[in-house]
């Protein structure tokens, strides 16, 4: 069923595999046990935990900069007993509780020169006063919520197109147009973009988007990574002088996130304490002059759902179910595991 000894096996399952920030786990402790256990007490766990690290130079052998941040650490007591132990029988402890609302989206990269995650779990925990602690722990992703609306998204820019003889060779403006501002990993954007050349005498060469991946690191002294991804770029035809490609002649661009250089499943946009993550979309009119027009459009990647948990009941499984807990996470309850210094920029 879950972690299993000679005294006892505990399990922790939850309703879902994914939430919003400020929304509601729910979930459910399930204890069998074999023989008394010296406690009376059931205890939950809470944990997000952003860490990353990176070198400073590419040569270096190891990743000398480290930071580690815990945006949430609680221990709540999930059942109290009468007794002053834990009799042999079975039991099921339903739980929920509310996510803080300024939580940063989950997150996992790993390269060879940087690596960074933020990560969440539960855990179920009895601490017994004469024995080793029983613990089984269940994770979860965590979407950032911008917005709880997948909104469609337009933007227009304009130009005087100068040559680099300095003529002024007239006017030419771009639009697009994003079908939503927000997106899963196996999804497509679809763009429609208007480009009008009707008031320049310079032709349009291509229209270029590109999906760009901005991605900042921060140590615990304040020391900053930064690194900017063209994931892909997509180039449409030309477009004539003193002409335009506007309402149904316009130009269609998919992009499909399945299709890029690399799997951007865990790369998932989020703006925590040491980890910053985004994505935009850049437009431009390529003409060759000093000032094409040109702007960005950003996005969000959401996580995806994990494969949930499957446990497998013992065949004789008859438990106790108790009251469900609605659990708080508060300042209270907070707790910060013990970990050594993961600064160091000497």
């Amino acid at each position: 069923m879950g972690a299993s000894s000679d005294k006892c096996e505990l399990a922790i399952q939850l309703d879902g595999t994914s939430f919003n920030a400020g929304g509601e786990v729910s979930g459910k402790v399930y204890l069998a046990v074999k023989e008394t256990i010296e406690s009376n007490t059931v205890w939950l766990k809470v944990k997000g935990v952003e860490k990353c690290d990176w070198k400073k130079r590419p040569s270096d052998a190891n990743r000398g900069t480290k930071a580690r941040h815990y945006n949430m650490g609680v221990k709540i007591p999930l059942f109290n007993f009468d007794t002053v132990s834990i009799v042999p029988g079975q039991y099921t402890f339903p739980f929920a509780f509310m996510l803080p609302e300024n939580l940063p989206g989950s997150f996992k990269v790993k390269r060879k020169s940087y690596s960074a995650e933020i990560m969440y779990k539960v855990k179920a925990e009895i601490a017994p006063s004469n024995d080793k602690c029983y613990k089984k722990s269940a994770p979860f992703t965590v979407k950032q919520v911008i917005t709880e609306e997948r909104y469609s998204v337009s933007l227009e820019k304009s130009a005087q197109i100068v040559t680099c003889k300095c003529l002024n060779k007239g006017t030419t403006s771009i639009k697009a147009h994003l079908d939503k501002n927000a997106y899963l990993p196996t999804e497509r954007a679809n763009i429609i973009i208007e480009a009008d050349n009707s008031m320049c005498h310079v032709p349009i060469k291509t229209i270029e988007v590109t999906l760009w991946r901005t991605l900042r690191l921060r140590s615990n002294k304040d020391n900053v990574f930064y690194v900017r991804d063209a994931l892909k770029t997509f180039k449409t035809g030309s477009v004539p002088p003193s002409t335009g490609l506007l309402s149904q002649n316009a130009i269609k661009v998919e992009v499909p996130f399945t299709d890029l250089k690399e799997n951007i499943e865990d790369i998932c946009s989020t703006k925590g304490n040491k980890i910053e993550c985004a994505y935009s979309f850049q437009i431009r009119a390529v003409l060759g002059s000093i000032n094409d027009p040109s702007f960005e459009v950003w996005t969000l990647i959401h996580p995806m759902e994990m494969s949930p948990q499957i446990l497998e009941a013992p065949v004789d499984w008859t438990p106790t179910e108790m009251p469900q807990a609605r659990l708080t996470i508060d300042a209270a309850f907070n707790y910060f595991p013990s970990a050594p210094p993961m600064d160091d920029d000497s």
